[in-house]
């Protein structure tokens, strides 16, 4: 029983979303292996290395050692801008403390970087294709009448509502 119309666009957006993000996860896991090598220490400070604060910060500093070279003022107030102000200044300082006393690969070679800068291409890539089928998942979701009816539900979120959608089709052959 395959859709049709609008129910076989959710169909193949829900499931393109979840194409993605297995592909961002895919990427956020090497990100994490290049980082155990190069800056071990940054999973003390940002418990999700694909967060905004810290991609910012990988873009603009990728080594503990350009960390360093950074006014620790500047990084404060840069960190504090990005994250909302969630990073402050204890957690500015942890991240100084421990790029001074990093025990990641020292030299660091012209490949980390190129990789690190493919990385994260490849994030915000996944984030804005993410983003932007999401936006067409809910449009189409609140042109269908089973959105109403679903929506009733306490808890349930709108992609996992298309997917309900999508996937069962006909809710009177269900």
């Amino acid at each position: 029983n395959l859709p049709t119309g609008p129910k076989a666009d959710l169909r193949e957006l829900t499931r393109m979303r979840k194409t993605i993000i297995e592909q961002r996860t895919r990427i956020i896991n090497q990100l994490e292996s290049t980082l155990a090598v190069y800056f071990p220490e940054l999973g003390r400070v940002f418990k999700d290395l694909s967060c905004k604060t810290c991609l910012f910060l990988l873009k603009e500093t990728p080594t503990p050692d350009a960390i360093l070279k950074i006014p620790e003022e500047i990084l404060i107030k840069e960190l504090r801008r990005i994250s909302n102000g969630r990073v402050d200044q204890n957690k500015s300082h942890l991240l100084i403390s421990l790029s001074q006393c990093s025990i990641g690969v020292k030299y660091v070679v012209e490949a980390y970087l190129i990789n690190l800068k493919f990385l994260l291409a490849h994030l915000e890539l996944y984030g804005y294709q993410i983003k932007e089928t999401e936006k067409r998942i809910t449009g189409i979701l609140k042109t269908l009448k089973e959105y109403n009816i679903l929506k009733s539900i306490n808890g349930l979120g709108e992609i996992t509502m298309a997917t309900i959608v999508s996937e069962v089709i006909d809710f009177n052959n269900f």
